[in-house]
């Protein structure tokens, strides 16, 4: 057999790379090259660490700078690493010699290198082992786990099926004793006019008849066997019930959800900590150093560098909630002392860098929620230096209100429309404004926008909100922030059921999509689109936002019902909360930037470019990471809720 010879040193090459743990995620890796000559010496770039073992790690270089490259080539080059594994939060220190390389195909520089550790704490080089085995044993545990919990569905199925043959069979005895009685009772009576008759003609005390009649016709007996079995099947209906709940439980979860729920405890979250801490670091990575400002979508190049002021917002709490009052502070003072203004208000979009406006655009919501995080802000951090902003925020807002005859908001000024999610937010920051202020002109002009989301929001034969005045068509969000904004308890005074709400919700907008993760597998991922995709005439799209949205709304569900004792419809919204953080946790990419790269954030929805049914379309590409699904997830996650300012939130440790 002829063909052309391996080299010597790509046998070596593959050799080495076998003596390797391969683990099923990557985690980041910050390097440098230098020589320990003196003579050259690189700046630290990023790398991901792709396999494990005993005396070094095989490395990923993706998109490396064509000036970093000879480096690879010098003779005895070494490498400085700050390796960043998930297990820990302080950086690993290691010196490692160069002993293989290979370059991937590809338009981009990318190669997979082999470090031999010099110079690594021994207790860190066992830790880092000991991580690759478990990720390389997880997946057959997790196997046999669910299993497991199979065996034990399939049992609770047998057993509900068994109470409900005994539950029939002991109705058909009800049933049948019931016949059994009305026949004694029917003998007993006729008897009982028959004996009277006979008494009267004997001349017995007629007294005395009736009380023998009295006695047999009670049927005592045929009523305490009656009371027994309708106890025993009260107690077995109850047992079923049970049964059904767990089963309901297990069905409703997929494999993986229902092994984490197995070797979790009642009350600890799917989503892990350290996805929240890496989101955070994410976020602070973004923004721009002289406008605070921070681009809303990173990985879609028409969007680069745009910084819609709904996710400004957004980062202002985010950064609120982790005590980073500094960073959260940047933001409030561009929007305060800096922003350009149209109509007394701020406009949509602004440019990252330098703090000009992009969209000439004034619409109610995005001011709304400014205002609102200038004061969840204030609450936490004790400084009142933005209290003005949301007072001149939330009177530029009254004034738009008394517009309207039937004290509606509208989208904007100019504009004709009115949004039901606009109204909601606006029923929040009123209350916010004047819990703050103690001004009941805020307090009124909250009532009045109830009053107008329940007249022209509020659908009762469908058990839920439209997206606004005259506008029928279903968005998800009106759902899930009615329940956010004005509460589940307000929802119950106006017979207004708030489980009605997500029931609709789950029903028409939740939808179980294809999600392509960083390493190319292809994953279901299960949460809601932002209409009924139907609709639209499409296939559905999991909102990353306004699933964590959904999340969100069904703590507070959860909590509402807990503080009424109604402890088991507490434990089934838990159980959602926590399988839809699972599914979240599923769509974690890492955006292409140098900024981004490494850092754990979320895309704003499964598929890219999808049209959302509300006049816009979601950034393209498939690794954009979005400042809005990062910051909801967070949210989510935490249990915190933008609309409560008074909520007690405790950070992971």
């Amino acid at each position: 057999m002829s063909g052309t010879a391996i080299p010597i040193s790509e046998k070596l090459s593959l050799l080495n790379e076998r003596r390797y743990i391969r683990i099923d995620t990557v985690f980041p890796v910050e390097m440098k090259f230098f020589d320990p000559g003196g003579g050259s010496s690189s700046h630290f770039f990023q790398a991901f660490c792709r396999n494990v073992g005993q005396d070094g790690l095989c490395l990923e270089l993706n998109a490396l700078d064509a000036e970093l490259e000879p480096f690879l080539h010098l003779p005895d080059i070494k490498l400085d690493l700050q390796i960043e594994p998930p297990f820990t939060k302080k950086a690993i220190h290691a010196r490692a010699s160069l002993r293989w390389k290979k370059r991937q195909e590809g338009e981009l520089i990318h190669y997979l290198v082999g470090a031999q550790y010099e110079q690594i704490n021994d207790k860190d080089r066992r830790r880092l082992k000991r991580y690759a085995l478990g990720r390389k044993w997880l997946p057959g545990l997790s196997l046999f786990l669910t299993l497991t919990l199979s065996v034990s569905v399939l049992f609770l199925s047998l057993y509900q099926l068994d109470l409900a043959r005994t539950n029939q069979y002991l109705t058909a005895q009800v049933m049948t004793l019931t016949g059994y009685r009305a026949g004694v009772l029917s003998v007993l009576n006729g008897f009982g006019d028959a004996w009277r008759n006979v008494s009267r003609d004997l001349g017995i005390n007629p007294e005395k008849v009736n009380d023998l009649v009295r006695v047999l016709s009670s049927a005592s007996l045929i009523d305490q066997l009656k009371e027994k079995l309708e106890y025993e099947r009260s107690t077995l209906l109850k047992e079923r019930e049970s049964y059904l709940a767990d089963l309901r439980d297990f069905s409703e979860a997929p494999p993986r959800s229902r092994a984490n729920e197995a070797a979790s405890s009642e009350g600890r979250d799917v989503f892990p900590a350290p996805n929240v801490q890496l989101f955070y670091q994410w976020l602070t990575r973004h923004q721009h150093p002289q406008t605070g400002l921070a681009p809303s979508y990173e990985g879609d190049p028409k969007l680069e560098n745009w910084s819609f002021t709904y996710d400004q917002a957004l980062l202002v709490q985010v950064y609120t909630l982790f005590g980073n009052y500094d960073a959260a502070k940047k933001i409030l003072l561009f929007f305060r002392d800096h922003a350009p203004q149209d109509k007394g208000a701020f406009v949509t979009t602004y440019i990252t860098h330098s703090g000009s406006a992009k969209e000439w655009e004034v619409i109610s919501g995005p001011n709304i929620w400014l205002g609102i995080s200038a004061l969840q802000y204030q609450k936490r951090s004790g400084d009142k230096s933005f209290e003005g902003l949301a007072v001149s925020l939330g009177n530029w807002l009254l004034a738009l209100q008394n517009e309207d005859t039937e004290k509606g908001v509208k989208g904007g000024p100019g504009l004709t429309w009115y949004g039901t999610e606009h109204n909601l937010d606006a029923y929040s920051f009123y209350n916010m404004l004047y819990e703050v202020t103690k001004n009941k002109k805020f307090l009124t002009a909250r009532e009045d926008v109830f009053n107008w989301l329940m007249k022209h929001a509020y659908d009762p034969n469908a058990a839920r909100f439209r997206r606004g005045k005259g506008d029928a068509t279903i968005a998800t969000d009106t759902l899930t922030w009615a329940i956010a904004a004005l509460g589940p308890a307000r929802l119950e005074q106006v017979q207004f059921d708030p489980d009605g709400i997500m029931e609709f919700a789950e029903e028409h907008c939740r939808v179980t999509a294809d999600f392509t993760q960083p390493d190319g597998k292809v994953v279901k991922v299960t949460g809601f689109d932002f209409v009924k995709p139907a609709a639209l005439g499409r296939q559905g799209v999991v909102s990353t936002e306004w699933t964590a949205q959904a999340v969100v709304a069904y703590r507070l569900l959860a909590d509402h019902y807990e503080s009424k004792n109604k402890t088991w419809r507490a434990r089934a919204y838990r159980k959602k909360a926590k399988f839809y953080l699972g599914e979240l946790d599923k769509m974690k990419t890492s955006s292409l930037s140098r900024t981004g790269q490494g850092k754990g954030c979320l895309p704003y929805a499964s598929a890219p470019n999808a049209d959302t049914g509300h006049g816009w379309k979601v950034p393209d590409g498939h690794r954009t990471g979005s400042i809005a699904g990062t910051a909801y997830a967070v949210f989510a996650w935490l249990g915190y809720n933008p609309f409560d300012l008074n909520q007690s939130i405790d950070l992971p440790k």
